[in-house]
C-alpha cells in the first residue's frame, strides 16, 4: 500500500495525503487556519511517511512559528529532525527553522547549535549565517557577529538582513561610522524592511541625532506596527521630548505584543515614574525582577521608587539584595546608607556613604549625604571637612553659610565670619548670613565692627522673618518685638520662628554677659528647634559650653 502511494505521489492522491500536505503549505499566508487544520490532518494520516511527514512537521510548524507558539514550532521542527533518512535540503530547513525559533525564544545556546548543525551542511547559508550573527551579538560576541554577517554578504551581497545584523554588531563595537554604512546599504536593498529601519534608528540616536532617529523609527511602525522593538524605540524619543503620553501608549503597545520584554517594562517603570506613578512603576519593576531574578540594577531601581512611596523596609531589601548581586555599586551604597539615614541608624549610614566613596571619591550624593549623617551625629569637624571636599569637587556650588556654620560650632569665629561674609556676597538678601557673621564678629570681641557690618547688610535685606532679629541686634527692636514678629497664622511657621526667636534674643543676652537669662531661652529652643536647625545645634553648643564652665 505504501508503495502504490509513493508511485502515485505525483497525482496527489486525497487517500494518500497529498492535497492536505498541498493546501498545508499553499494556505500558509492566506488562511493560516485552515492550513494548520490540513497539515494536522495530513500528520494524522498513516499514510503520510518519510521526507512527506517530515515536510508537514516543517510546514506545521512554520505555522505555529507565524503565530509565535515558539514551543510548539520548536516542537514540530525537531520532529522533522528526527526522521530517518531526512534528506538534506530538509534537515538544513529543519534545523534553520527549529534554531531561528530558539532564537526568538531567547535560547541563545539552543539557536546557536541548530544554526551551526544547519551551516555544516550549507555552509553557504545566507539566512543561517545573518541569524547566528544575530545570536552571537545577543551573547556579547560582536566580533563573531561580523564575521558571520560578512561570510552572509560574501554568499548574497544583497543580503539586507545581513547588513542589519552587522551594522548592529559594528554599533556595539564602537563603530558608529561603519554601522551606519551597513544600515543605509540595507535600507537602499530593501526599502521595506522595517527592521533595518529600526536599527538605523537606533544607530541616529547612539550618535546623537534624534530628529533623524524619529523618522526611522516613525518609517519602521509604519512598515510592521507591531515592531515591538520599534515602539520601544520610539518611546525612548519621545520621552526625551516630554511626550509622556505617546510615550507611555508605546512602551503599552509594545508589551501587549512581547509582555516578558524586559526593557519595555524597566522603561515604563522609569516614565511611570516620571510622572509620579510609583504605584504602576513598582508593579512593572515587580514584573522584571521575575523575569530577571538576578538583574541588580532592577532592584536597585525599585528600592529607589519604594523609597519614595516611604516603604523603607521594604526598599532596604531591595537595595541589599542589589549590592548582594552587584558589590561594587557606589550608587546602591549610596541609596542604602540615604535609607539607614531617614531610619536614624547613622552609623550604618556612614559606613555606606564610607563605602560609596571607597568606590568612587567624587560621588557627590554620598558626600552631601555623609554631610547630614555626621551633622545629624553632632560631628561638627567631620561635617565640616566634608563641607570642604565637596566645595573642592564642586566649586561654583559651596555652601559657604553651612561652612561658616560649622565652623561656628567649632569655635573658629574668624573663618565663621569670613565664610558668612562670602555667603552674603553672593546672596545679599540672606538675613541668616547676615545674623552669624554677626554672632561669630561679635564673638571675636569685634562688636562695633560687627554692628556696622550688619548695619550696612540691613539695608539690603527684605523685610520679612527675620528681619526683626537683625533690628534687635541693631537696638531698634526689643525683645517683644521680636516674637511678635515671629508670631506667624500660620502653626507650622509660627513654631519655627518662635523656636529661631529664642535663639537668637538668649545669643544677644549672652553677648550682654547676661548668661542666667539666656540660658531658658536656650533650653526652648534645643527643645521647640527641628533638629536640623542651625538655632538647635548652635543652643545644644552654647548650653555645653555654659555647663562647662
Amino acid at each position: 500500500m505504501r508503495a502504490a502511494c509513493a508511485l502515485a505521489a505525483a497525482l496527489a492522491l486525497a487517500g494518500c495525503g497529498g492535497e492536505d500536505l498541498k493546501n498545508c503549505a499553499a494556505l500558509r499566508t492566506s488562511a493560516p487556519q485552515q492550513a494548520l487544520a490540513h497539515c494536522n490532518s495530513a500528520l494524522a494520516n498513516h499514510l503520510v511517511f518519510g521526507q512527506r511527514r517530515a515536510q508537514a512537521f516543517i510546514d506545521r510548524g512554520t505555522l505555529r512559528a507565524d503565530a509565535r507558539e515558539w514551543d510548539l514550532a520548536i516542537a514540530d521542527f525537531g520532529r522533522a529532525i528526527a526522521v530517518e533518512k531526512l534528506a538534506p535540503a530538509n534537515r538544513v530547513i529543519a534545523y534553520y527553522d527549529r534554531g531561528s525559533a530558539r532564537l526568538q525564544k531567547g535560547d541563545l545556546e539552543g539557536a546557536l547549535a541548530d544554526l551551526g548543525e544547519a551551516l555544516k551542511i550549507d555552509p553557504k547559508h545566507a539566512d543561517a549565517l545573518s541569524n547566528r550573527a544575530l545570536a552571537r551579538r545577543m551573547k556579547g560576541d560582536f566580533d563573531g557577529a561580523i564575521g558571520d554577517a560578512s561570510d552572509a554578504l560574501r554568499t548574497n551581497p544583497k543580503h539586507a538582513k545581513a547588513l542589519v545584523q552587522r551594522g548592529a554588531a559594528r554599533l556595539l563595537k564602537g563603530d558608529g561610522q561603519g554601522a551606519l554604512a551597513d544600515l543605509d546599504e540595507a535600507v537602499r536593498l530593501d526599502p521595506a524592511l522595517g527592521a533595518a529601519r529600526n536599527v538605523r534608528g537606533v544607530i541616529h540616536r547612539a550618535r546623537g541625532d534624534s530628529r533623524s532617529a524619529f523618522v526611522d523609527f516613525e518609517a519602521a511602525l509604519k512598515l510592521d506596527p507591531k515592531d515591538a522593538a520599534a515602539l520601544r524605540n520610539r518611546a525612548s524619543i519621545l520621552v526625551a521630548r516630554r511626550d509622556f503620553e505617546r510615550a507611555l501608549a508605546d512602551l503599552d503597545a509594545s508589551l501587549k505584543l512581547e509582555p516578558q520584554s524586559l526593557e519595555a517594562l524597566v522603561r515604563r517603570a522609569a516614565l511611570r515614574e516620571e510622572r509620579q506613578d510609583f504605584k504602576g512603576g513598582i508593579a512593572d519593576l515587580d514584573a522584571a525582577a521575575r523575569l530577571a531574578p538576578k538583574n541588580p540594577g532592577i532592584f536597585y531601581g525599585r528600592g529607589l521608587m519604594l523609597a519614595k512611596t516611604g516603604a523603607l523596609e521594604r526598599a532596604l531589601a531591595d537595595l541589599e539584595r542589589s549590592l548582594e548581586l552587584d558589590p561594587r555599586r557606589a550608587d546602591g551604597y549610596n541609596a542604602r546608607g540615604w535609607i539607614r539615614l531617614q531610619k536614624k541608624d547613622l552609623a550604618g549610614a556612614v559606613a555606606d556613604f564610607d563605602r560609596a566613596l571607597a568606590l568612587n571619591p567624587r560621588h557627590l550624593l554620598a558626600l552631601g549625604n555623609r554631610t547630614q549623617a555626621h551633622m545629624q551625629a553632632g560631628d561638627h569637624a567631620r561635617t565640616l571637612a566634608d563641607l570642604e571636599a565637596l566645595g573642592r569637587l564642586a566649586p561654583e556650588s559651596r555652601n559657604h553659610r553651612s561652612i561658616g556654620l560649622m565652623q561656628f560650632y567649632l569655635g573658629r569665629y574668624a573663618e565663621s565670619a569670613a565664610a558668612m561674609g562670602e555667603a552674603l556676597r553672593q546672596a545679599p538678601g540672606e538675613h541668616y548670613a547676615a545674623i552669624w557673621r554677626y554672632l561669630a564678629q561679635s564673638r571675636l570681641g569685634q562688636a562695633k565692627e560687627a554692628r556696622a557690618a550688619l548695619a550696612e547688610a540691613a539695608r539690603t535685606l527684605p523685610a520679612k522673618w527675620p528681619a526683626a532679629a537683625v533690628e534687635h541686634y541693631l537696638g531698634r527692636a526689643n525683645e517683644p518685638a521680636v516674637f511678635a514678629a515671629a508670631n506667624d497664622p500660620d502653626p507650622k511657621k509660627r513654631a519655627d520662628q518662635l523656636c529661631e526667636a529664642n535663639f537668637y534674643v538668649a545669643m544677644g543676652k549672652l553677648l550682654r554677659n547676661q548668661g542666667a537669662q539666656a540660658v531658658p531661652q536656650l533650653q526652648a529652643a534645643e527643645k521647640d528647634c527641628p533638629r536640623d536647625f542651625a538655632e538647635y545645634s548652635g543652643a545644644v553648643i552654647e548650653l555645653k559650653k555654659m555647663k562647662a564652665r
